[in-house]
Formats: C-alpha cells, sequence, structure tokens
C-alpha cells in the first residue's frame, strides 16, 4: 500500500525507475520536432515538384496557357497582341483556334477573366459571341474560334455528340438500348436464318434420294449436282433405288411397249383416232421415263445452289439502320477527329437566328450518323456519297459489300457502350496519343518535342512572342496547335454557318505529327480535340473543365462514347423507328422462311408419292410430278425475291415520302407555300411528322407483305387445270369428255354431265 505523498511511480524508501522532468521534456521535443522535420521536407520537395511540373509534357499545362493568351488579348488595355501572322493564321482556322478555347487553370496562369466566367472552382463558362477578335488584339474579324466551338454546338444539338456526369445512371440507356441490342441480333441473325434454311433445303432435296436409283451416272450427278445422298438417310435411299430400279424396269420392259402398241393399234384399227394427240402423250410418257427425274432434279438443284450463293451476300439493313440511329463518337473522335464525311447532302449547319442547328441538318441528322459510323468502320468508300436530294432512307440500300465479322462485331459494341453509358476522356487522348511519337523527335534531334510545350508554356506576356528567336518553333510549326492544310472549314450559306472538311485531310486519329516533327493535315490540331473533350457546349456558351481541378466526374460534364442521334422529342421518335424496322425485318424473315421450309418440305413428300405413277406412264402422275417440281423451284424463288423486295422496299419507304419535302426545300422558289414549308422543316415539326408517317406505313406494309407471300404462292400449291366449254384441250377435259373424243362421238351441245361439279385434273 503507498503511502500518501509517495511517488506513484516508486516505492517507499527506494528511487524511482521512470525517467526525470528533463529527460521526459526532451523527449517529448524530439517528438513533435520530428514530424514537423517531415512536413517541411515534404513542403518543400512539393514546391521543388511543382517548379518541376511548370516545364513538363501537359496538354492541361499548355491549354492552360494557350487560353490564356487568348483572353488576356482581348482584355482592354492588355498589352498582349496577336497581330502577329503566325497567330493571326491560327486564330483563322476552326480547326486550329480550338487549341485556344481549354480552361485556364489560375494556379498556372493568373488572368483577369476577360473571356471567361467562373461557374464553379473547375469550370469556365464563355459565350460565342465574345468570341470573335477585337482591334486591339490585332484579330479584329477572326472567326475562327467561335466557328470552332459552333461547330460543338452543332454536334450537340444533332444528337451526334452528347454529356453526362459520372452520377447518371444509364437506365434507359441500358433499356431502350438493350431492346435494339436485342432486335438488331434477331434481325442480323435472320441472314444467317436465310442460309442455313437454304442450306437444309439442299440437303433435304428430295432428288437426292433418287440419286442411287439413277443407272446413268451423268444424269444422276447432274440431278443432285454432283451431291451424294445423306449418309444418315443410307438405308431410306436404298429402298427407295430398289423400288424405282423395279419400277422403271417395269416401265421399260412392260409400260413402253404397251404404250407403243395401244398407239399403233389405235393408228390401224380407228380411223378418226386423233393421232397427233396419241403421239404427243406416247413422247410425254418416253421423255419422262427415260429423262423426267434428271431433267427436273437439276433444274430444282441448280436453282438452289444458286440462291445459296445469292443468300450469302445477305443484306446489312438491320446493320445500316443501328448506325443511323447510333453515332460512335468514340471512334470518331478518336480516329478522325471529328471530321466531317464528304458530300453535298452532309449537311453540319448552325442557324445563328435560332441558336440551334439547321433544319435541313435536323432531317439529314440519320443519313449523317451513317456517313460517320462507315467512316468509323472504315467502309467509306463502299457507301454512295450524299447528295442535294439523298434522304435518310436513300443511304439505307444495297448490299453488305464490304462487310467482315469485325464490322458486326464493331457495331455490337456500339450498342454494348451505349447501354453502358461509357464515357470518353481527353486524358485518354493525351495519353495514348504521346505514345504516337517518332524516335527522331522523342530524342530530340533536329526537332524535339519537348520544345513544342516548354516554349508555349508560361505567361501570355511570354508566350505570344514565341518563334521570334532562333531555335524557337514556329506558331505554325507547332504540331500540338496548328494543322497543315485547312482541315475544318466553316463558310456562310443561306441557313447560317455550314461546317465541312477541306479535301485531302487525313484521319489522324492518335497521331500528333509526322515522323519528322512537322504538323499533319487533320480535321482537328491535338490540343484543340484535346480541348474539345474538356467541354460542354450548349446553344448560346460552352462551358470548359478542368482537368486538374476536377475532384470526381460527378461534378463535370464527360462525352459519351456513343450518342443517339436527335434531340428531345425526334430522338425517342428516331428510337421507335429503328424498333419498328428492325421489327419489320424480324417478322417478314422468319416468317417467309419458315412458311418456304414447310412449304418445300409438304411438297417434297407430294413429289415423292407422285413418282411412282409417273414412271409407269400416267399422264396425272407426270402432270403432278411436274407440277410439284415447279411448285418447288417457284416456292424458294418467289419467297427469296419477295423476301429481298419487301425488305429494300422498307429501306426504301422513308425516302419516298421524305423526298419530296427535301426538292422542295432545296430549291430557290420564295413562294408562300415553300416558305411555309420551309417554316415547319426548321422547327422540325415535318420531320416528326414524316417519321410518324413512315412508322404507320412500315407497319401497314408488314402485313400486307405476309399476305403477299401467301396469295402468290398459292397458285403454285397444287395442280388445278380450268375446263373451258370454248377450247377443251387433251390436259384439261374432264374424264367424261375425254372419253367421248376417244370414241369419235360429236361433241354434245350444252352443258358437260353434272354441271356445277368441279372437275379435278386426270
Amino acid at each position: 500500500m503507498l503511502e500518501q505523498g509517495a511517488p506513484p511511480g516508486g516505492r517507499r524508501g527506494l528511487p524511482s525507475d521512470r525517467p526525470g522532468v528533463l529527460v521526459r521534456l526532451v523527449l517529448r521535443a524530439l517528438v513533435l520536432a520530428f514530424p514537423l522535420a517531415l512536413l517541411l521536407a515534404g513542403t518543400a520537395h512539393a514546391d521543388e515538384v511543382s517548379d518541376e511540373e511548370l516545364n513538363t509534357l501537359s496538354f492541361y499545362r499548355l491549354s492552360s496557357s494557350m487560353t490564356a493568351l487568348f483572353s488576356t488579348a482581348q482584355e482592354p488595355g492588355s498589352g498582349v497582341s496577336l497581330d502577329s501572322e503566325g497567330w493571326i493564321g491560327l486564330l483563322e482556322q476552326p480547326a486550329s483556334a480550338g487549341s485556344m478555347l481549354g480552361y485556364a487553370d489560375e494556379d498556372y496562369n493568373p488572368i483577369a477573366g476577360w473571356l471567361n466566367s467562373r461557374v464553379a472552382q473547375s469550370s469556365d463558362s464563355v459565350g460565342y459571341e465574345t468570341l470573335v477578335g477585337s482591334e486591339n488584339s490585332g484579330l479584329s474579324g477572326v472567326e475562327g474560334a467561335q466557328d470552332f466551338a459552333l461547330f460543338g454546338a452543332t454536334l450537340n444539338g444533332l444528337g451526334l455528340d452528347s454529356t453526362s456526369t459520372g452520377l447518371s445512371l444509364g437506365f434507359f440507356n441500358a433499356v431502350f438500348g438493350g431492346i435494339i441490342f436485342l432486335l438488331y441480333t434477331v434481325s442480323a441473325g435472320v441472314d444467317a436464318l436465310w442460309s442455313i434454311l437454304i442450306e437444309a433445303l439442299v440437303w433435304l432435296n428430295p432428288f437426292r434420294l433418287f440419286y442411287d436409283a439413277i443407272s446413268n451416272e451423268v444424269f444422276a450427278d447432274g440431278m443432285t449436282g454432283g451431291a451424294e445422298p445423306p449418309e444418315v438417310l443410307e438405308s431410306l435411299t436404298t429402298w427407295i433405288a430398289d423400288w424405282y430400279g423395279f419400277l422403271e424396269d417395269l416401265a421399260w420392259q412392260v409400260m413402253v411397249p404397251v404404250f407403243i402398241g395401244v398407239f399403233l393399234m389405235s393408228i390401224l384399227l380407228f380411223k378418226q383416232f386423233d393421232k397427233a394427240s396419241g403421239l404427243k402423250k406416247l413422247f410425254i410418257r418416253l421423255l419422262f421415263i427415260g429423262l423426267g427425274m434428271p431433267l427436273l432434279g437439276s433444274m430444282y438443284t441448280g436453282m438452289l445452289n444458286a440462291m445459296a450463293e445469292a443468300t450469302e451476300e445477305g443484306n446489312s439493313g438491320s446493320t445500316r439502320v443501328v448506325l443511323s440511329t447510333y453515332v460512335d463518337f468514340e471512334g470518331w473522335a478518336m480516329d478522325h477527329r471529328l471530321r466531317v464525311p464528304d458530300g453535298e447532302g452532309a449537311y453540319v449547319e448552325w442557324e445563328d437566328s435560332r441558336n440551334a442547328p439547321s433544319g435541313r441538318s435536323q432531317a439529314s441528322v440519320r443519313s449523317l450518323a451513317l456517313q460517320i459510323n462507315y467512316q468509323v468502320l472504315g467502309l467509306s468508300e463502299a457507301t454512295s456519297p450524299l447528295d442535294g436530294d439523298e434522304p435518310w432512307g436513300g443511304a439505307l440500300g444495297g448490299s453488305e459489300a464490304g462487310f467482315q465479322e469485325t464490322h458486326y462485331a464493331q457495331v455490337a459494341s456500339i450498342l454494348g457502350r451505349y447501354m453502358s453509358s461509357a464515357h470518353v476522356s481527353a486524358s485518354s487522348f493525351e495519353t495514348e496519343s504521346k505514345a504516337s511519337l517518332s524516335e527522331e523527335v522523342r530524342t530530340c534531334g533536329e526537332v524535339c518535342a519537348r520544345n513544342w510545350f516548354e516554349q508555349y508554356i508560361g505567361d501570355p506576356e511570354e508566350v505570344v512572342n514565341v518563334g521570334t528567336e532562333n531555335g524557337e518553333v514556329q506558331v505554325a510549326d507547332n504540331p500540338l496547335i496548328s494543322v497543315s492544310g485547312a482541315g475544318l472549314t466553316a463558310s456562310d450559306s443561306d441557313r447560317g454557318r455550314r461546317f465541312s472538311t477541306a479535301d485531302e485531310v487525313d484521319s489522324c486519329g492518335l497521331d500528333l505529327a509526322t515522323n519528322d516533327g512537322r504538323p499533319r493535315r487533320c480535321n482537328l490540331a491535338p490540343l484543340a480535340m484535346y480541348n474539345y473533350l474538356n467541354t460542354d457546349f450548349g446553344p448560346t456558351s460552352y462551358t470548359a473543365y478542368s482537368s486538374g481541378r476536377t475532384t470526381s466526374e460527378a461534378t463535370r460534364s464527360i462525352h459519351n462514347s456513343v450518342s443517339m442521334v436527335g434531340t428531345g422529342t425526334m430522338s425517342a421518335v428516331y428510337w421507335f423507328n429503328a424498333v419498328v424496322l428492325l421489327g419489320a425485318f424480324i417478322t417478314i424473315g422468319v416468317g417467309y422462311a419458315l412458311a418456304m421450309l414447310v412449304g418445300n418440305i409438304r411438297r417434297s413428300f407430294q413429289l415423292i408419292a407422285a413418282i411412282p405413277f409417273a414412271t409407269l406412264g400416267a399422264i396425272s402422275g407426270i402432270a403432278k410430278v411436274i407440277v410439284y417440281s415447279i411448285a418447288l423451284i417457284m416456292e424458294v424463288l418467289v419467297t427469296i425475291a419477295l423476301y429481298k423486295f419487301v425488305q429494300e422496299f422498307l429501306l426504301s419507304l422513308p425516302s419516298i415520302i421524305e423526298t419530296p419535302f427535301a426538292r422542295i426545300l432545296n430549291q430557290s422558289a420564295a413562294d408562300e407555300a415553300s416558305a411555309m414549308i420551309v417554316f415547319l422543316y426548321s422547327g422540325g415539326f415535318i420531320s416528326m411528322i414524316v417519321t410518324l408517317v413512315s412508322i404507320i406505313l412500315v407497319i401497314l406494309f408488314t402485313v400486307m407483305a405476309m399476305r403477299l407471300r401467301k396469295t402468290l404462292v398459292k397458285l403454285w400449291r397444287r395442280p388445278r387445270p380450268s375446263w373451258s366449254k370454248s377450247s377443251p384441250t387433251a390436259t384439261s377435259r374432264p374424264p367424261v369428255v375425254a372419253a367421248w373424243a376417244a370414241s369419235c362421238r360429236p361433241w354434245p351441245r350444252g352443258p358437260p354431265p353434272a354441271p356445277g361439279r368441279r372437275w379435278a385434273a386426270g
């Protein structure tokens, strides 16, 4: 027990084993000093890293410097002027001027913010009207920067480019994109189904069962195209060969002599015997017994082989519908730098009066989307160029020439990325593009890639004079901010500003420069493409986001990897139109295919059942075999031809509706009717009405097409010869009438016996 007042760390009468007060104070001082020393050391190291970052090869730093330079040059009373030839040339072209429209980070380039209005800690907003240079900056009337921003606004207004935040759940994308993906998968498989069914019909060819029964090997090969009977039906073919051989021997040894004898006896015994009719019947019997099966079999087999080759070409109608509804923005941006497709019908126009894309651009957006996706897939040369009167439906037709397996995988990838709400970021473009630099510019030989960054990163007062001293990179020679040639261009049109890509522009993709360090012929400069991916374009202004200050993707807008064309209600209408078209392809394709297969199999059994009687020389049996063989051929020919016709008509139906409006809008007449249509068209009303009407017509035509095939094929189901009183023939007379003619009795007057009776084939 401790006494009162005893030290807590020791025992009574003994010295304490704990350290003294002085020692404890020293230890506590060291404990406090050590973390403080580490903190100071870390701060000093961080300052050193920040100083080094001033010279790092960063697109973000370069974009900040260029944006600060452009903004400072517009400030009233600023001493920075972009009146040199190099800067004016850069800002005259939208392809290069976009390099000046990014986010100016105040940690690196503090600016007054004359053009940039701070929206949040990590974003700036800039109005389009402020992007035209002033006289003080030496850029009076230069519209390159404004055209670049309006180009982004046009793509956003057309639905070719869209943005979302990291908080977007993507529920609607997953649901509606999943429906299109399911329909596309089934629709694209319809062509494969046709190929499979044709192969099945080749395998189930009824004439192949008689291959072993034909004694002449040449005739047997011609009847089946050289294909032997299926091994699984070997026992059946053996049995058929046995009884067919027996019937054929019976026909040649018994029936043929009987037919010849009856014919000769009739000539000798009956003076009024119809020799021509009797000779015709005898010739038909002999020809069928000798060559009937090989001839009919070769016709049917040759038709199947031809149809098999025709179905291999397929039809990419379903693929074209998807590619005209969804745009692979990631592939378009990363591989082609948003290159506008060639052709007079590629309308990318901005209408200043409405702060929106022109009505002509909105009406042709699906055709434009199809051409953009064809560029991404590498099929731009496989399509016909658009012209002024070419609406969407006219661009959908054609076979799948040029399509490969990888292209269908890319289409599936487009839908998959849309369903998952995938994004494309500026950082991915930067990191991947830096890997494309050649060894010459990496090792700083005659051209050094480091100078492209270091000489253009800094305060506006320093950067504005770059290129004036020896060894400095000229503005036009910096491949990060400039392009060779024109690239993206803007011109005045009757509906506003129209954007296009100059001729001989490369795809460029992720390549920053040529192997010798020169600017490439691109649609957009690398830094302009980087700034575009960091920007959200609206109707009257754009918002540039910071890559360094953004805490997460939830606080900024990011470009979607895949966008659906159209905006608002039109986007939903286009989606529904795609669903209806794909559903029509599936309904008609599967319905026709199954009906053809069932009808072909049924007639094959009827054909096999009629062959024994035809082999013995029965005229009715021969007629049935011939008619059933023709029915087999017509079943396949009519169905496939009708399917292709219906599919092409469905694709052309929107074109039929849109063409009159397109021609009216493209003419220069200024009468009241044209003016009213132009007004309705510019607001998108006519486009919506035309699309809705085409949807209704597609549904109605699908129902009609299903009935049309049934009506056409019904004509070949069975032989139905009609009896005519005025012109009776040997093949169309009822049995009683034929008996009267054979007995040489005069033709009776009046109707035949049993009036109202429906005579069947003999």
